[in-house]
């Protein structure tokens, strides 16, 4: 336990936290949104549910494994494979050429997704106390609250042919845009995560 750390040194680590979940909150909003668009471009009706399920699959199945694997090595270890996992998720999911690649790599998202679930809820655990728990999981909330609003915008916004540094936006943006993000998460864990177990 790490209740002992100042105050200042939680919100960095709760900030640093909040950012990599912030990555998988803003991807479940932000895909959702463009699976009309996905589906038409690969004229794949019929493998819709797939895009979803294969995410949602993967992340159950990984959250209990993640959890034992964050109390044997240590949550930051664990964290930060989990960020590297779903932005090379990510970043594979945007370059997919069909439906079947395209559900590959959002399981392999799901994967680095319930990684980072499994270890922001047990890094709350080990910085708090019990009755302190409550705020801090509200904040967490708050990050879903907040993607919530930004990714239907991104979504409305980045598959409607943008230019972005001479590049035009498609529907891959909705996944490119996690890559960013994620590196920034992993900067900021890296930087500032201890090494909690």
């Amino acid at each position: 336990m790490h209740h002992h750390l100042s105050l200042r040194n939680k919100l960095i680590i709760m900030i640093s936290v909040m950012a990599s979940m912030f990555l998988v909150a803003l991807d479940q909003t932000i895909v959702s949104t463009a699976l009309g668009r996905i589906v038409e471009d690969f004229n794949a009706y019929s493998s819709l549910t797939w895009v979803v399920t294969a995410y949602l699959v993967a992340t159950t199945l990984t959250v209990p494994i993640a959890g034992k694997l964050s109390d044997l090595v240590g949550r930051r270890r664990i964290l930060l494979i989990g960020v590297a996992v779903f932005v090379a998720g990510s970043l594979l999911s945007g370059l997919s050429t069909n439906m079947t690649e395209l559900i590959m790599w959002r399981a392999l998202q799901g994967i680095g997704g319930g990684i980072i679930t499994a270890n922001v809820f047990m890094i709350i655990g080990d910085l708090f106390e019990a009755r302190e728990c409550g705020k801090w999981l509200g904040l967490i909330g708050a990050v879903f609250g907040i993607s919530s609003v930004v990714g239907p915008i991104l979504c409305g916004w980045l598959p409607d042919g943008q230019s972005i540094l001479g590049m035009t936006t498609d529907w891959r943006w909705t996944f490119f845009i996690n890559v960013p993000i994620g590196i920034a998460a992993f900067i900021l864990i890296a930087l500032y995560c201890p090494a909690l177990k």
